[in-house]
């Protein structure tokens, strides 16, 4: 049985149980990475815009994928460490 913590609403008002939303999020986070390291307000910007909320990336997601942030000129980037 699903609770309302266990699913998620897409976009396109369909749900999703959380742990699917969770591994959709980290194959779609591995991707956008992919190319090099992208700053944080890109990272949620674009994230939003593929339907994940910017506390799935943050939280849920980042450390899974062997994420790291840093600091450059100011501003806070996202990478992957292999």
């Amino acid at each position: 049985m699903n609770t309302n913590d266990d699913l998620n609403t897409r976009p396109d008002g369909e749900t999703m149980l959380f742990a699917d939303k969770q591994a959709q999020a980290k194959h779609w986070l591995q991707d956008f990475l992919q190319s090099g390291p992208k700053p944080t307000p890109e990272v949620f910007s674009a994230g939003a815009d593929a339907g994940f909320s910017d506390r799935v990336l943050l939280f849920d997601v980042f450390g899974q994928i062997g994420g790291k942030k840093f600091r450059d000129k100011g501003e806070v980037f996202w990478e992957i460490v292999n």
